[in-house]
């Protein structure tokens, strides 16, 4: 079974379908937001990846790790700083993670750094896809 290994709280937390934990998401005014795990989606589900078009986009922040079966065995480690794709359903109040080849969708989240002696930030989102839709046409 399909966990995803993410760092929150005081510790490590395994979130599978098995342990529906919340999981934290980016918000665009650096404040946190925890929405329950839901599911891992495969992308062959076809009927079930076409539903999630109508879904919001988001970031899971905290995201150290993967493991196709149960966050002890043949885990790949991303480090820190990571961020995984997920869909969040306002209805339910809850996230689900794309699979894509058996892996989510991972990347760095880059820090920005002004020059000066100031502490970088996040630049924290919700929609990540949002301009997409008022796009204007020619």
């Amino acid at each position: 079974m399909p966990t995803l290994l993410i760092r929150h709280g005081h510790g490590n937390h395994f979130v599978s379908e098995r342990h529906t934990e919340r999981v934290p998401l980016a918000r665009q005014n650096n404040e946190q937001h925890f929405a329950r795990f839901g599911c891992f989606i495969q992308q062959s589900d076809s009927l079930v990846w076409s539903k999630l078009a109508g879904l919001q986009k988001v970031k899971i922040n905290n995201v150290f790790g993967f493991s196709q079966s149960n966050g002890y065995i043949d885990t790949v480690y991303y480090g820190y700083d990571v961020v995984a794709l997920g869909y969040y359903s306002r209805r339910y109040d809850t996230v689900s993670v794309p699979l894509f080849d058996g892996f989510p969708l991972v990347w760095c989240e880059l820090r920005i750094v002004d020059g000066t002696d100031n502490p970088p930030h996040n630049s924290n989102v919700v929609d990540l896809f949002s301009g997409n839709r008022q796009r204007s046409k020619p």
